[in-house]
């Protein structure tokens, strides 16, 4: 899981998806990349008011971020990389879409 603070106060908050982990080396880069991803991905649907990244934002990168590195972390080693199905998957898993 995941929290995103601003002065100290909670912005958003992703739950964990449940898994049992093979190896975490990497997860925090791919944490990074999927949090990123997710910005960009609201970012290219939506606009920013007054050059600030609303909740929404926020929490749509917390949500990619989530998914990304938990898929990292299912496998051996950092050379891998996850395929976008197995990570969309954590996406919906983790929103309660799916």
């Amino acid at each position: 899981g995941a929290a995103a603070l601003k002065d100290s106060n909670i912005v958003a908050l992703q739950k964990a998806a449940v898994v049992t982990p093979i190896d975490p080396t990497g997860a925090g880069d791919a944490f990074v990349s999927g949090f990123l991803h997710g910005l960009w991905k609201w970012r290219r649907t939506s606009s920013l008011l007054n050059n600030s990244w609303p909740t929404e934002a926020v929490h749509m990168g917390l949500l990619w971020g989530c998914a990304v590195a938990t898929s990292n972390v299912l496998v051996r080693g950092a050379s891998v990389a996850s395929s976008r199905p197995q990570i969309e998957e954590f996406v919906h898993t983790t929103a309660g879409l799916g």
